[in-house]
């Protein structure tokens, strides 16, 4: 499974964006939730690794019994992201 992330900063404000492109599944992570998107924001762009994606999806997913994602995917997301930080 191939994962893309994006990010998309506004002022304080930052967007995560990831992209199973396998199975078309676009998330969006902002400070406060996870939740599918329609699409990227067109001004975000691809990074290879941004440390604060890791802490948001660990946080969110503990905090919350409920995330309208399936889990397969979040947890798919946190462990390629954590081994990229090993690379």
């Amino acid at each position: 499974m191939t994962i893309n992330l994006y990010i998309h900063e506004d002022g304080a404000n930052v967007m995560y964006f990831i992209e199973f492109k396998e199975s078309g599944i676009l998330l969006g992570v902002s400070s406060d939730k996870i939740a599918p998107v329609e699409s990227i924001h067109p001004d975000a762009v691809l990074t290879i690794f941004e440390a604060s994606i890791l802490s948001r999806l660990e946080n969110l997913r503990n905090a919350s019994n409920v995330i309208d994602v399936p889990s397969f995917d979040l947890l798919y997301a946190i462990a390629e992201l954590k081994s990229r930080l090993f690379e």
